[in-house]
């Protein structure tokens, strides 16, 4: 029974059609309730339909009861398969919204519990149908504030309040001395989520940037608060009704009591690569090949506790190749995956480390 189930999930999951027939019966292995449940976590507003019709019972020697003691109903399941992807509302460094369906089509079978152990702008992991809990993790105090802001206040308040701090400091593109102005006030006066996400639309590469003293200094940007952010802000949600966000560094994060059939997500700074969030110079950690050594230790206990995980890295990027890395996969006999070429100028190679197959 709970191979099907899998089987069903992971059926559901990877389906990137829109409209999902099933034709089943009240005798099979799981019942219609559980199946319509199972359904309901892949469709658009968990809407699934259902209409059921008597059959005639094959001619056998016993009653095919199936210990239900129904008679043969069989069954057409309808849903509206949800593949949208929700891109977070914040425009932080590393995020993968793009290579979302990429990570989706790499899931094991079953994943019970998600945890996007670095979770950033949150583009992974609220992506995600988990079937029982999604976790949100992230060690940055100001980027989970703002998650926390974008996932639990009342989404028409957040854009009427962006828009107020738009208009009260007169931004628009470019527009130098707005822009110093807020930040000058959010550094001294008031240093809300909210003052943090305008600066973050308007900032330079949209990057949240602060000194050694915790003060915000990133320069202006040529970017501003428009429709398609709105969309975002409005839009934005946990695909998995029940979750939970965690501030915390991802080695607070006790994994041994999550359940068994937890997936953890890994995104961290990469090591071969330069930016905002691992350079050191930003008021905040940076990362280097100690942090990464950590992580991939972390990595090894996890796996030697029967945890499955997904890992995000590059492995090639400015002629660099990531050894240590790579002969860690090796070591491990971990799967890696290649998810192409991403960057302009500087083309990396994008990859991801599973311990675990998905053909099985």
């Amino acid at each position: 029974k709970q191979q099907v189930l899998a089987e069903f999930e992971d059926l559901f999951r990877q389906l990137s059609f829109k409209h999902i027939l099933v034709s089943y019966s009240n005798q099979s292995l799981i019942s219609l309730d559980d199946l319509v449940n199972l359904a309901s976590r892949f469709a658009v507003n968990g809407t699934v339909h259902i209409e059921t019709t008597d059959y005639r019972e094959y001619s056998t020697n016993n009653p095919s009861y199936k210990g239900t003691y129904e008679n043969l109903k069989e069954a057409i399941i309808y849903f509206e398969k949800d593949n949208t992807i929700n891109k977070s509302p914040l425009n932080y460094s590393g995020s993968k919204d793009v290579i979302v369906p990429l990570l989706i089509k790499q899931l094991p079978k079953h994943v019970g519990t998600f945890v996007d152990m670095m979770g950033g702008a949150f583009n992974v992991g609220a992506n995600i149908a988990a079937i029982d809990k999604v976790y949100y993790a992230e060690y940055n105090k100001y980027i989970y504030d703002i998650i926390e802001m974008l996932l639990d206040d009342d989404k028409e308040q957040i854009v009427a309040d962006v828009e107020s701090v738009v208009k009260k400091y007169k931004l628009c593109k470019k527009n130098k001395e707005a822009y110093i102005k807020l930040r000058d006030a959010y550094n001294v006066n008031n240093k809300s989520s909210l003052y943090l996400f305008v600066l973050q639309i308007y900032a330079f590469q949209n990057m949240i940037r602060f000194n050694s003293s915790q003060k915000m200094n990133t320069p202006v940007g040529n970017n501003e608060y428009c429709e398609s952010i709105k969309d975002r802000i409005l839009e934005f949600k946990v695909k998995t009704s029940t979750y939970e966000l965690i501030q915390g560094p991802y080695y607070s994060v006790e994994f041994d009591t999550f359940p068994e059939d937890t997936v953890f997500y890994f995104d961290p700074p990469y090591y071969i690569t330069t930016a905002e969030y691992n350079d050191g110079k930003r008021g905040l950690e940076g990362w280097d090949i100690n942090k990464e050594l950590e992580l991939l230790n972390y990595l090894s206990n996890l796996n030697q506790a029967g945890y499955k995980f997904m890992l995000s890295n590059v492995v090639e990027h400015k002629g660099k190749e990531h050894h240590v890395l790579l002969d860690w996969v090796q070591q491990h006999g971990f799967n890696l995956i290649e998810l192409g070429m991403t960057g302009i100028k500087y083309p990396r190679k994008e990859i991801l480390i599973t311990n675990y197959n998905i053909f099985i």
